[in-house]
């Protein structure tokens, strides 16, 4: 059908997207191909495939870039909490000298402080989950994805006969 004769039949103007239908999977690259020539350089032809791929492409990126995030996070957290441990020990060093004074082996000294971080470190996983339980849904669902209810047709529902070019 030609634009301007789809435009005429169904009292539109301005048309700026069409969906057009394949009889077969087979055919949707040569139905494509066919489209772009016919409609010339102006007109961007795409097929779902092209759509599904390039947003697959999106997420897998996303998903690379939220693993290297993570990645970060854990040798930063792990920084925070030597640096943490250093200036603990440099604080206490009476605490320690007088530890060893009274007869305190080195393993006890090292075993003490090593109580101290193993003990504040569940106190903090204990807090992580539970903000994570409260306000976990809550953010995840300022990422969800929304699928639109045209029922397969074009911008606005406005297309005609099915799948996508504009």
């Amino acid at each position: 059908l030609p634009l301007k004769t789809a435009e005429h039949l169904f009292s539109l103007s301005g048309v700026n997207t069409i969906t057009a239908n394949a009889t077969s999977v087979s055919q949707v690259t040569s139905v494509a191909n066919t489209l772009k020539t016919e409609l010339g350089s102006g007109v961007d032809v795409t097929t779902q495939q092209q759509s599904i791929d390039n947003t697959m492409s999106a997420l897998g990126n996303t998903q690379n870039s939220i693993k290297g995030a993570l990645i970060a996070s854990v040798i930063v957290a792990a920084l925070v909490i030597v640096f943490a441990v250093f200036l603990i020990v440099r604080e206490r060093t009476q605490e320690i000298g007088i530890l060893k004074a009274i007869g305190a082996s080195n393993w006890r000294v090292v075993s003490q402080f090593a109580i101290e971080i193993l003990t504040f470190s569940l106190i903090a996983a204990v807090v992580a989950a539970g903000l994570l339980l409260t306000f976990g849904q809550p953010i995840a669902s300022l990422f969800s994805i929304v699928t639109s209810g045209a029922g397969g047709r074009g911008a606005g529902g406005r297309g005609f006969g099915g799948g996508g070019f504009g």
